[in-house]
């Protein structure tokens, strides 16, 4: 078990015992009672506390208390690791009996005056360990008039004792914790049945969600499904019409709540039912494939806690494969009605990698015959090497393992006209499900891409040409755009007033346009493997004030504190785009923005790798990035498949090629996962100059 699942579940049990809440709570009790008693034969008259540890509000809370007149609140301790004046610290600390004094007590500890007021003069910790988790403390508090009836034994006593407590409350713990996972384990069991069952959300959810508010206790639970825009809700139990409809809005960002996938108070809007509630959105699902998600509202925050939530993750997850059940199996019957009409080989395998469908494409392609091929394993029905069928057998497994599309090229021997040819094939491999067995399978598609290698002199030709065009064409584009820009000037003071709005929405326009084609431009000559490439040590601190002069003259509307903590001597290796590079980084983070006050710091730091020499800078936009922005500039550097989204970041697609050549490492993240509002960090590491350095500092 995790450890922090461990912890928070022990002392889930520790609270529960001492609540009462537990079955049998007053016997258990009561035999620690019986058990701590044994320490009045070594020390008479002592008050005797028993305490556990809330790791998450460090306090020490009583579990028992000797003494009944005494109020359990006056001996609620705070646990400070840093305090070394709190004796229970140290204590912890060297995970070892002490001895302490009442008057060696910090006077700003609340409890010292209590004791104080009950004529306690020293008192004796020992502390109770669940392995290496500290689960809490025996106090033994003493008077002036306490008799040491066994000096030679008595903290021997009180440490068997404490051992003995100690082995108590684990064993009561871990039947508890038995009987939890047994009673999660029977609902994940019936739910992953249900799910072979049927693939119907609906039924599901009417026969497991009562059994898991049960379980829980937890006041408010809807599950939600998500297609494109619209989102539905499939069942709830505790939700109000009014929350029901909130988290429907297709306006909704989830991700952008705080309490999406980490439980927090509900504050964001005024619903009654949001009032003093603390929440979590499960996503069902994952950031690029998200099918749903599952809201959970409580009243207690101790009912969020992150043994619940575990469970909870594993019943989501559920929901996700039944869901990506459902839509696979949707898509084996397209793939069957509409594969016959495929210009490409089609083939389902299963996870025997056996041939299961091919189409007619297939057999065309490879010579085979339909009714002989099926059951055959594939490696031998393509006649593939052993290295091949290997990594082959790989992708299968992993397309079914993770649900997941892979790719491949793969080298096959074909007849033709009567002659064997060796043919290159890109092989793409997606999940899907058999629907008469309800088994995973793997569709593998097949394109000849052997001619592709024969076109490669062609296409350097036509790279080079279509430089030279994209050259002509994007400067005839700007001189138009520049001359009607030149039109607005002389235009603007001669139309009259109502008008003018119309044509400062077409200076706008204009605006961008040119400096779309700039970027392209930029673009193009970035990519050109021709150019740029000499590089050079540049002075890194020089060039970025430089540049941010140009940035404040072309954005006068902002209001700039920038901070800049950079030594003057540090050079490093770039080109010509380098300064295009840090140019587009503070652009992007400045139209980013409607702010009008733009707080960025730039710092940096040295140090070395493989007896080379770097230098990370680091550029702090204190305002942050919205998640789902900062997803889509993520996969601008990670360089995923292109989509519609990215081209509004034609700036950090500019950043990211020059970053890769000149070999820069660069990477943006938020300062605090858990909160984007901290700030976002674009850090860029670059080699640095030595000799240089060397030579000024000596200068």
């Amino acid at each position: 078990m995790d450890e922090n699942l461990a912890i928070e579940s022990i002392v889930e049990f520790l609270k529960a015992l001492a609540s009462g809440d537990l079955l049998e709570s007053r016997t258990k009790i009561a035999m620690i009672q019986k058990a701590s008693r044994v320490i009045r034969k070594a020390l008479d008259p002592v008050l005797i506390l028993v305490s556990y540890y809330d790791h998450e509000n460090q306090f020490l809370y009583p579990l028992y208390i000797e003494e009944e007149r005494i109020s359990k609140e006056n001996l609620e301790i705070e646990m400070d690791a840093f305090d070394e004046k709190n004796p229970y610290t140290n204590v912890f600390a060297e995970s070892d009996t002490g001895w302490f004094s009442i008057e060696n007590i910090a006077d700003d500890q609340d409890y010292k005056l209590f004791l104080k007021s009950q004529n306690i003069s020293e008192f004796i910790i020992c502390p109770m360990y669940f392995g290496e988790i500290t689960i809490g403390a025996i106090s033994v508090f003493l008077y002036p008039n306490t008799i040491k009836h066994n000096p030679e034994r008595y903290l021997t006593v009180i440490e068997e004792i404490t051992l003995l407590i100690t082995e108590i409350l684990s064993s009561w713990y871990n039947q508890y914790n038995s009987d939890q996972k047994l009673h999660q384990t029977d609902l994940i069991v019936e739910m992953s049945n249900l799910t072979l069952e049927t693939t119907e959300i609906q039924l599901i959810l009417d026969r497991i969600l009562p059994k898991i508010k049960l379980k829980t206790e937890i006041e408010g639970l809807g599950v939600f499904t998500k297609d494109i825009d619209e989102v539905s809700l499939v069942r709830d139990m505790g939700l109000s019409d009014q929350v029901r409809e909130y988290y429907k809005s297709p306006q909704l960002v989830i991700s952008n709540l705080p309490y999406y996938n980490t439980p927090n108070k509900i504050e964001e809007v005024n619903f009654s039912q949001f009032n003093e509630q603390h929440g979590v959105i499960l996503p069902i699902g994952s950031t690029n494939l998200m099918l749903g998600f599952m809201v959970v509202i409580s009243d207690s925050a101790e009912r969020l806690s992150e043994s619940n939530i575990h469970f909870l993750r594993i019943m989501v997850n559920q929901l996700f494969l039944t869901l990506q059940r459902k839509r696979l199996l949707d898509d084996i019957q397209q793939i069957t009605q509409t594969s016959e009409f495929s210009s490409f080989p089609v083939m389902l395998i299963n996870n025997r990698f056996e041939i299961i469908y091919l189409n007619k494409q297939a057999e065309t392609t490879f010579g085979l015959d339909h009714d002989e091929s099926l059951g055959l394993k594939l490696d031998y029905l393509l006649n593939l090497d052993s290295d091949e069928a290997k990594e082959m057998l790989q992708k299968t497994r992993d397309v079914m393992t993770n649900i997941a599309k892979d790719t491949m090229k793969l080298e096959i021997e074909v007849f033709q006209m009567g002659k064997k040819d060796s043919r290159t094939f890109f092989v793409q491999f997606s999940p899907t499900i058999n629907n008469l067995t309800g088994e995973y399978c793997v569709v593998m598609s097949l394109v000849d891409i052997s001619e592709a290698t024969k076109l490669q002199s062609i296409a350097e030709e036509y790279s080079n040409r279509s430089k030279m065009y994209l050259n002509v064409l994007t400067h005839d584009i700007y001189n138009i755009l520049f001359g009607i820009s030149g039109y607005y000037e002389l235009l603007a003071d001669s139309i009259p007033p109502d008008e003018n709005a119309i044509l400062e929405r077409v200076n706008i326009l204009v605006k961008r346009g040119t400096g779309i084609v700039q970027d392209i431009r930029l673009l193009s000559n970035v990519l050109d493997i021709s150019s740029g490439v000499e590089v050079h040590f540049v002075p890194l601190k020089m060039t970025i004030l430089r540049l941010l002069e140009k940035v404040k003259e072309e954005h006068t509307e902002k209001e700039f504190s920038i901070e800049i903590n950079l030594p003057s001597v540090v050079k490093i290796l770039g080109g010509v785009f380098l300064y295009d590079m840090f140019y587009y980084v503070l652009k992007s983070l400045i139209l980013k923005t409607e702010k009008r006050e733009i707080n960025i710091e730039i710092t940096g730091r040295e140090f070395s790798e493989n007896e080379q020499e770097f230098f990370e800078l680091m550029i702090l936009d204190k305002e942050g990035i919205e998640p789902e922005l900062n997803d889509e500039i993520q996969r601008v550097v990670e360089e995923s498949p292109f989509d519609e989204t990215l081209r509004k970041h034609l700036g950090f697609m500019i950043v990211n090629e020059i970053a890769k050549k000149y070999d820069y490492g660069l990477s943006i993240e938020d300062l605090d996962k858990n909160d984007w509002t901290k700030g976002l960090a674009i850090k860029v590491i670059m080699q640095k100059s030595v000799e240089n350095e060397k030579e000024e500092l000596q200068g």
